[in-house]
């Protein structure tokens, strides 16, 4: 840079203006810079991240280990990310590792249980959401608003029983999000989608009078006993809506199905006042990890949700899952694999070379790039299988060479 840009660069100490950016604009600056980066390269440090903060045991070590007996293969299914297979995983909706495949799980029974119900003759569907104010900490508001939660349904559930409605065809799902407001005096706001589901041929109830007691009795119960932990409920914040069809769609909003190419994609595009989805924040987090007020919101977050069933569906939906004799899902088979023994899989991750090994595989599989190091990787992981070896080799054996990724962890894995 030379003088005149320079001395046109530098502002007079008059003139310069204190400005702080927000948690929504560095997380804009976020998508553009790791946009030079493979998915392999974020996911990893998110995947660090976790495993720096998160307080379960379980998440932090998730896939550390291959299952006993089995050899591990690393698999690409054309989504995102790739895959190790035939390890231990925690199935914890916050891992970053089982967020997916927890969740999808969850969206596939709810949408069977869905076409089984539109396909039964008078059943009558609702799309319930029901929400309260933004609060500084989760911990007790969360029980407050589950109680809420239980008490308007069941209360619900005995009324329809009154007026003749079967109880065994009586369902619900409910779903627990959350949005996280960094920036905000009260960063955390939860509210729950749910599903209520009733065989009603004879139109014995009224939709508006659903509507009406949902609102009523959830604002009630919210306003008399979340008062001492500061938080409210507003009539006209709750949605309640009668559904005279599904698709996919609801069962995958339901548990928020999202991945990390779509939230590259949309997020910069959301308003800073609806706050961050879960993916958003972590990839936020994981990208300023310095951040205290980041790291305290992340464990405050895990330690509330710890043990917590974020989507529960009861035995009715399940029944009506368990009915649907639609199309059944087919088993994906991968677009690569590449399989390793056990022992070699565990060594690579003592030796930090896990996600250097995806970065490699997924450049060369997706952009036919790192041709070299990949050609390399396959016959080290054929001959694994052919000569075994234990842990403790296996190391020794890969010591100093491009897999030892101990003394530079911090370094970023690009071909």
């Amino acid at each position: 840079m030379n003088d005149t840009a320079l001395s046109s660069y530098v502002m007079d100490a008059s003139t310069q203006i204190d400005y702080q950016p927000t948690y929504r604009d560095k997380y804009r600056r976020t998508l553009t810079t790791i946009k030079v980066f493979s998915n392999p390269v974020i996911n990893k440090n998110i995947r660090d991240y976790q495993r720096k903060h998160n307080p379960t045991k379980a998440v932090r070590e998730c896939g550390d280990y291959p299952i006993f007996g089995k050899d591990v293969s690393l698999c690409d299914y054309g989504g995102s990310r790739l895959t190790f297979t035939g390890v231990s995983r925690c199935n914890n909706t916050l891992c970053w590792d089982c967020y997916h495949s927890v969740r999808m799980k969850k969206a596939k029974i709810i949408e069977r249980a869905l076409r089984s119900i539109t396909d039964n003759q008078g059943s009558k569907l609702f799309f319930i959401t029901l929400t309260t104010s933004r609060y500084a900490d989760p911990s007790d508001v969360l029980d407050i608003q589950n109680k809420a939660l239980n008490s308007v349904f069941g209360n619900f559930k005995k009324k329809l029983v009154e007026v003749g409605i079967r109880k065994e065809g009586i369902g619900t799902i409910k779903a627990l999000d959350w949005t996280i407001h960094p920036g905000g005096k009260f960063p955390f706001h939860n509210h729950f989608h749910c599903l209520l589901s009733f065989e009603d041929k004879d139109d014995k109830i009224n939709d508006i009078w659903v509507s009406n007691y949902f609102k009523d009795k959830w604002t009630q119960y919210i306003n008399k006993k979340g008062k001492r932990y500061g938080i409210n409920a507003v009539r006209v914040a709750q949605d309640i809506q009668r559904s005279y069809s599904i698709n996919a769609a609801v069962a995958r909003y339901l548990v928020k199905q999202k991945g990390l190419s779509l939230e590259i994609a949309m997020g910069g595009n959301k308003n800073s006042s609806q706050g961050f989805s879960f993916p958003e924040f972590m990839i936020l987090a994981s990208q300023h990890p310095t951040d205290r007020r980041l790291v305290n919101i992340y464990k405050t977050l895990a330690r509330v949700l710890k043990g917590r069933q974020i989507v529960r569906i009861d035995s009715v939906m399940k029944e009506y899952a368990g009915q649907y004799d639609g199309d059944q899902d087919e088993v994906k088979e991968p677009l690569h694999k590449m399989t390793f023994c056990s022992n070699l899989y565990e060594a690579l991750v003592s030796m930090g070379s896990r996600y250097h090994i995806k970065n490699i595989m997924f450049e060369y599989w997706r952009h036919n790039r790192c041709s070299r190091e990949a050609q390399s990787l396959i016959s080290l992981a054929a001959g694994s299988l052919i000569r075994r070896r234990s842990v403790v080799e296996w190391i020794i054996y890969l010591a100093g060479t491009t897999y030892d990724r101990r003394k530079r962890s911090k370094e970023v894995a690009i071909c």
